[in-house]
């Protein structure tokens, strides 16, 4: 059992790897927090909200770069987070 639950991690942090490599880089502007988002304003006009483990390390008004793959998102600086669910195309 517990060697499954190993290989379904490590799967899981290969998968988001994969999905980082071809996603599109992104600035934007931190606009506001909620209890686990940052919401954002992207170089192109667009609001997104995307979830963040460490809300504290942003502030309002500095610069994040999103990784972005279709309806995929995530912080570059935020780690891989496996109970999210985020990383499965």
């Amino acid at each position: 059992m517990a060697v499954g639950a190993i290989v379904l991690g490590l799967r899981d942090v290969d998968v988001d790897e994969l999905q980082a490599a071809r996603a599109t880089r992104t600035e934007a502007e931190v606009t506001g927090r909620t209890d686990i988002a940052l919401r954002l304003l992207a170089e192109d006009r667009r609001r997104i909200s995307v979830d963040a483990l460490f809300l504290e390390d942003y502030r309002l008004g500095s610069t994040v770069v999103l990784l972005e793959d279709g309806t995929w998102r995530r912080l570059v600086a935020e780690p891989h987070d496996a109970f999210a669910g985020n990383c499965w195309p």
